[in-house]
């Protein structure tokens, strides 16, 4: 998206605005893995995401309601796949920002 001129509100959720210095940031640039997403069933395009003005960040809602209906369905479906999928990528990101946060001393 280059302009706002079309910009349509109720197609955004409004996560909040994190104020946040360059250098205490810098690893957010490596968050997008196609392959992770992949595995957490989130079909994320270019333009669901929105970073504007001094850190206010959108998520297009069709991506919010993926994400619940996936959840539910796999919860429904007792797809322990899934479920291992969410909770080993939990546990690997915990990992990385740790050891991330940790080179930053």
């Amino acid at each position: 998206m280059n302009s706002l001129k079309n910009f349509n509100n109720n197609e955004w959720n409004y996560f909040g605005l994190w104020e946040q210095p360059i250098f205490s940031a810098y690893f957010w640039i490596n968050w997008y893995d196609k392959n992770l997403l992949k595995k957490l069933r989130i079909n994320l395009s270019e333009g669901d995401i929105l970073a504007a003005g001094k850190g206010h960040f959108f998520l297009k809602k069709k991506i919010l309601e993926e994400i619940k209906e996936n959840l539910v369905r796999s919860m429904k479906n007792k797809d322990s796949n899934f479920a291992d999928n969410l909770l080993n990528t939990s546990f690997k990101l915990h990992s990385l920002l740790d050891r991330t946060s940790e080179s930053n001393f």
